[in-house]
């Protein structure tokens, strides 16, 4: 089947065409014949062909309604498919019977929709069992700082899920050609111990932390949180951690531990 249909901006779309990479994709998500597949922006159905010698257990979520058509027509017959004219943050994955472990999602993700993506995944939805995004190559690289360079990014990713860049993608790989490279990221979700009420706190202080990413850490959750000076350096010392530090230098275990010891108002 021919398609001729010009990407629109307003989707930032840019196709993967390079089969390298799609089957990089395919091969990093590890699916067995019997796994849910929930593939973002299918577009064409350049990667769906390939998860398909994997799984006919698909869900395809297309913001463009102008693919589907299209889409049905090209994988038409395949009974375990279903293909869904929606916005990827309007999905709701137990209308789909999408359960905690139960699916895989993958998706060749633009650029604006990123962050809000991540969100609704990790805090809506039932954790999947891995997500593969591919995504701007700057993002990816973010996402997978370690101390001194961490990020509220990376701290808020590396909370939910163990991220790592399965490969770079050159520009040239996509249609239309996009301004800068991707990478291939792939996050396996981990189980969170924590309560409601102890990721939120967890986030809170994150956040007040991230508030002034240059100014050493006691000093701005001091202010922005409201909390006793002399006290937060107990809390430090206790911690082992330097009176000096700053945000971007503690761990995700660094974060947690300094969370449970701060006595935050509601």
């Amino acid at each position: 089947m021919s398609l001729n249909l010009k990407p629109l901006k307003k989707f930032g779309q840019n196709f993967l065409k390079d089969k390298k990479y799609l089957d990089l994709i395919v091969d990093s998500a590890e699916i067995g014949n019997k796994d849910v597949v929930l593939e973002i922006g299918p577009g064409s159905g350049f990667l769906t062909e390939r998860i398909l010698k994997k799984s006919e257990n698909l869900i395809l979520v297309e913001k463009d309604k102008r693919f589907i058509e299209y889409l049905n027509k090209k994988f038409f017959g395949y009974k375990k498919m279903s293909i869904i004219n929606q916005d990827i943050l309007e999905f709701s994955p137990p209308e789909f019977n999408l359960r905690k472990d139960s699916y895989t999602v993958i998706g060749n993700i633009p650029y604006y929709l990123t962050s809000r993506l991540f969100k609704v995944i990790f805090e809506s939805w039932p954790a999947p069992k891995r997500v593969i995004f591919t995504i701007q190559k700057e993002v990816a690289q973010r996402i997978i700082s370690i101390p001194p360079n961490m990020s509220i990014l990376s701290v808020a990713i590396q909370y939910f899920a163990k991220p790592e860049i399965v490969s770079l993608v050159p520009k040239t790989a996509f249609s239309p050609v996009p301004k800068v490279d991707s990478a291939i990221l792939k996050l396996t979700p981990r189980d969170i111990v924590e309560s409601e009420e102890e990721k939120n706190k967890f986030f809170k202080v994150v956040r007040a932390g991230f508030a002034y990413k240059r100014k050493v850490l006691i000093n701005t959750l001091a202010e922005k949180i409201n909390l006793d000076k002399e006290n937060l350096e107990s809390i430090f010392k206790n911690l082992h951690l330097s009176l000096n530090t700053r945000p971007q230098e503690l761990t995700i275990d660094n974060w947690t531990n300094l969370s449970r010891k701060i006595v935050v108002d509601n």
